[in-house]
């Protein structure tokens, strides 16, 4: 599977979490899923939450970074550098499939979770373009982000 295909998934994934996890009554107390109910002393839930998505996003980059250095880690010599896989163009497929997993499950939440007579906004539209212009640049954005460098580089 592509690395823009896995990192859609791990966006769905980390919207999904972020999604169950829902305060009740100003952070004091927190439902997780359906039955769950958690009384929490006050402000542990937004550190409880931060905890839960700094993890989850340093997770996916470590990941994405393994990935992307696997194929270009040499035989012998030196080990691959951290920051040449963190400007690798395949990374942008990565973060950009993130993003797009993220978006989507956004989307696809309020479609499902409001009435059947739910009617488009203009987020909605703005959201459906920019889901489309990311899953562009994801799987023809190796040569968006080196032509970029490329020129950035000539400064």
């Amino acid at each position: 599977m592509s690395l823009f295909i896995c990192s859609v998934l791990v966006g769905l994934l980390l919207h999904q979490i972020v999604s169950i996890i829902q305060p009740i009554d100003e952070g004091k107390t927190c439902v997780f899923g359906q039955r769950i109910v958690v009384h929490l002393p006050e402000k542990t839930y937004l550190v409880f939450k931060a905890i839960v998505l700094v993890t989850a996003i340093l997770l996916f980059i470590f990941i994405a970074t393994i990935i992307v250095a696997q194929s270009v880690h040499p035989t012998e010599g030196y080990a691959y550098r951290f920051t040449d896989a963190l400007t690798s163009p395949r990374m942008g497929a990565a973060i950009f499939g993130g993003l797009v997993g993220i978006l989507l499950g956004n989307l696809l939440n309020r479609l499902l979770k409001n009435t059947d007579d739910y009617n488009f906004k203009a987020s909605d539209y703005l959201e459906i373009a920019l889901i489309a212009v990311l899953v562009i640049l994801g799987i023809g954005g190796e040569e968006v982000v080196r032509s970029y460098a490329q020129r950035i580089n000539k400064f």
